[in-house]
Parts: C-alpha cells; sequence; structure tokens
C-alpha cells in the first residue's frame, strides 16, 4: 500500500514539472565546417519541419559551399535567434502563440513593419502563413519579408517589377522568369481583390497580400527541391507530406484531387502551386 501511494505521489509530481525549456547553442563543433546532416541533428528538437531546417541552412550558408561555419552561426544567433527568445518566445517552447506574436510585432526587429499588419489582430498574421503558432522559421521570414517591403516597394505599394526584387530578396538562390513574375503578379493581384469589397481594383498590391504570396513562394522553393528547375512533381510532393517534412495542411488525398485537376503526370510550376495553395486554404474556411 506503502509503495501504492509513493508511487501515485511521485506520479502525481512529474505531471506538474514545468515543460522543458528549448534553447539551441551558441557554438556548433568548434572551428570545424557543419553540413546539413550535423545541422539537422542540433536543430531538430525546437518545433521545426525538415524542410524549414534546410531553408535556414540555406539562409546561413551565405557563400552556398553545402557548411557553415562558426562565425555563419554566430551571425544568425546574434541577428535572429537571440531577438527571437528575449523579445517573442517567452516561455521557451520556440513556438510563438498568439499572444506572443502580439508582442512580438512590437519587438524592435519587427516594430517597422507596416501599419496595417501591426494594427490587425494576431490571427491575421499567423493566417497569412496558415499556421496555429509561429515558429524560429517563421519569425525569420516575417524579418526578410519586411526587409524585402522595405527595399522593394514606393509608396506601401509594389507593381510587378518591384515583387520581382521582393522574391529575389527572400529567396536569393532562384530569380523568377518574365512569365512568372506576369502570371504571379496577376494572382497576388487577384488574392487582395478577394479581401477587399467595393474598392476598385488597384495595378498593386499591399503587404499583406505580399505577405501572404511571399510566404506559398518560400514554400514552393523548400518543394523545389533537390534539383531547383521551378516545378515541382506529384510524387516529390507526396513523399514530402507522407514525411512529414513540409509545414503544410494538405494530405495525400487533396493533393491527388489537385493534380487530377490538371493532369496527373503534370508538373506544378509556381503560377498553379499559388493557385492550389489558395484554392486549399478557401476549401478550409468553407468547410470548417
Amino acid at each position: 500500500m506503502k509503495n501504492l501511494l509513493l508511487f501515485l505521489f511521485l506520479l502525481l509530481v512529474s505531471a506538474q514539472d514545468p515543460p522543458k525549456e528549448l534553447s539551441l547553442p551558441k557554438m556548433l563543433s568548434g572551428n570545424k565546417l557543419t553540413y546539413f546532416t550535423d545541422f539537422l541533428k542540433i536543430l531538430k528538437d525546437v518545433n521545426l519541419y525538415q524542410s524549414e531546417i534546410m531553408s535556414l541552412f540555406n539562409l546561413i550558408d551565405k557563400k552556398h559551399i553545402g557548411r557553415i561555419s562558426q562565425s555563419d552561426w554566430e551571425f544568425f544567433y546574434h541577428n535572429f535567434i537571440t531577438p527571437f527568445e528575449t523579445d517573442c518566445d517567452k516561455d521557451k517552447d520556440y513556438l510563438l502563440s498568439e499572444a506572443e506574436v502580439t508582442e512580438c510585432l512590437k519587438s524592435p526587429k519587427l516594430k517597422d513593419l507596416p501599419a496595417e499588419i501591426q494594427d490587425a489582430k494576431t490571427y491575421n498574421v499567423t493566417a497569412m502563413l496558415s499556421k496555429d503558432n509561429l515558429n524560429l522559421n517563421d519569425y525569420v521570414f516575417l524579418r526578410r519579408a519586411n526587409l524585402a517591403w522595405n527595399q522593394c516597394s514606393y509608396n506601401k505599394e509594389m507593381s510587378k517589377l518591384q515583387l520581382s526584387c521582393a522574391f529575389n530578396v527572400l529567396v536569393p538562390v532562384r530569380s523568377l522568369s518574365m512569365g512568372e513574375a506576369e502570371q504571379v503578379f496577376r494572382l497576388a493581384r487577384l488574392f487582395r481583390d478577394a479581401k477587399i469589397t467595393n474598392t476598385p481594383s488597384k495595378p498593386s498590391i499591399d503587404f499583406p497580400t505580399f505577405l501572404t504570396v511571399g510566404h506559398i513562394y518560400t514554400l514552393f522553393d523548400e518543394f523545389d527541391n533537390p534539383i531547383k528547375d521551378g516545378s515541382i512533381t506529384k510524387y516529390d510532393l507526396i513523399k514530402q507530406i507522407n514525411y512529414q517534412r513540409m509545414p503544410i495542411f494538405m494530405n495525400y488525398d487533396t493533393v491527388q484531387q489537385i493534380f487530377m485537376s490538371y493532369d496527373p503526370d503534370v508538373k506544378l510550376d509556381l503560377p498553379i502551386h499559388l493557385q492550389m495553395i489558395e484554392y486549399e486554404k478557401r476549401m478550409q474556411r468553407i468547410t470548417s
């Protein structure tokens, strides 16, 4: 009986233990260069998908040599991880709740975001990224999207050429072709028009629209591996989803339906990918 009571007491105490706080090391591997396989082990426990870890690795690997140095990591740590941990992730779980996102948007690194984002409720930002909570990769995306907007937009609007400029900031290793830029910008304007009622269509897009389309663009780039040829096969798409490597809300059945609506053997290009993601979002809103 005493043993049973002791067991129940220990079980109760362990159940009340606070969740473990997550953190990332400031040192990687001394003076050695770190490859992606080792980098993956370091970041695998901080609520990131494998594709998101690859995205961060490619961002840190500025020389595009397939490995990063300690100085590369220190630069990224100081500019992104430290402000993420100190200004945003108050409960140290490497996920930002709605309340944490609200405070994060007021932090020194994000306080200059356009007013329409700062004044909006938190769910607007998370909805644009199709997330319930934001992680480190989402935080980095917000920072880079803000940088791209400030560098490429004019008078709080963005034209087709300026959108191409901004996409080059978001994903430096890939450039839009003229045909892609034309179709993507047309779709972006449709996204904007769908959100605005009783307002004449404008030949430009605003920051919330750029944030939505920019996030889909970075997602497409993460799918477009290992060979970046500007297209995604059905096999690659399903494989990424089945291995849970992608931060995406689609499943096997959805992918089958979308490919059948085009052509079972077609490769998805960026404009089709944009339509596919937006279609799935709208279907979720209708059925929820």
